[in-house]
């Protein structure tokens, strides 16, 4: 990958985080807002303009189409697909539970159906000296980039081959652990693109609920604590982490901490030898002690 390639690799991941954990300039706060937060749900609000557009900097079939803004938000889409303005926080989850969104009270912007710019696809181009350079490449519906090789993955690309419509939606993501507790990303796309690529309608104020339903099976792996409170200023719900009670750690096995007196700079840990030699101490087995 040449060195230009990494620095955009690089950046757009930095502005990817900056966005995820509410670290934006503050001329770009999302217009999102916690109404109600308990043990049960999070809702929030939402209140947004028609989006602005920005045309395409391109000639030829490209003078047709425009990318949607919104202050807040970034341009968000997978390869090839139409590329919206999406929002992402993070929520903390409670433990022993699992987590559901969705959208109600929606009111709409209708729009003119204008074409939506798709989101450059990735290609691998052959460089001067016959080395791989990693740029994108802007490609019309239907059609294979002309200047290298897509490097998509096969969900991708069947992405592409269907051109689905793109309905206005919350959704969570995987959830993580963080500090031993247990968190999820939720991104908001407020615009509706149809199956030919044109906006119809853009969310105008909506509510959007996360619910959270008992789920024996989710528990955290680490311990959480008594300090995480201060480190959750990232988290919309981030308050109820001094309510909830903690995560416990999971059972270690062999591996276990000790109890003795002294002054260590992390928890003590014993590990069974059962001959002699080198014994092997992975990064699962620190995980599973609740050290990493």
């Amino acid at each position: 990958m040449s060195r230009r390639a990494c620095v955009r690799s690089a950046l757009w991941r930095t502005i990817i985080l900056c966005v995820l954990l509410g670290l934006a300039p503050a001329a770009f706060a999302a217009p999102l807002r916690v109404t109600a937060s308990d043990d049960r749900t999070l809702t929030l609000h939402v209140e947004l303009d028609p989006p602005d557009w920005q045309a395409v900097a391109a000639a030829g079939p490209w003078s047709a189409y425009a990318t949607p803004s919104l202050p807040g938000f970034a341009p968000v889409g997978e390869p090839g697909a139409p590329r919206v303005p999406g929002l992402g926080r993070w929520i903390a989850v409670p433990p022993g539970h699992t987590a559901e969104v969705e959208i109600f009270n929606a009111r709409w912007h209708e729009l003119d159906g204008r074409l939506v710019a798709p989101t450059p696809v990735p290609v691998r181009r052959v460089g001067p000296d016959g080395e791989d350079v990693l740029g994108e490449e802007l490609v019309l519906p239907g059609e294979t980039p002309r200047t290298g090789e897509a490097v998509l993955e096969e969900a991708q690309r069947l992405a592409m081959v269907r051109a689905d419509a793109q309905a206005a939606a919350a959704i969570l993501g995987e959830i993580r652990e963080w500090r031993g507790h247990r968190i999820a990303a939720l991104s908001l796309r407020p615009v509706e693109v149809d199956a030919a690529g044109r906006a119809r309608r853009a969310l105008a104020s909506a509510d959007v609920r996360v619910t959270f339903r008992p789920d024996p099976s989710a528990a955290g792996k680490r311990a959480s604590g008594p300090a995480d409170p201060q480190f959750s200023g990232f988290l919309l719900n981030g308050d109820r982490l001094a309510v909830w009670p903690t995560e416990r750690s999971v059972a270690a096995g062999p591996l276990k901490r000790t109890a003795a007196k002294g002054t260590l700079l992390r928890p003590e840990l014993r590990i069974p030898v059962t001959k002699t030699g080198l014994v092997r101490l992975d990064a699962n087995t620190l995980d599973r002690a609740g050290l990493v």
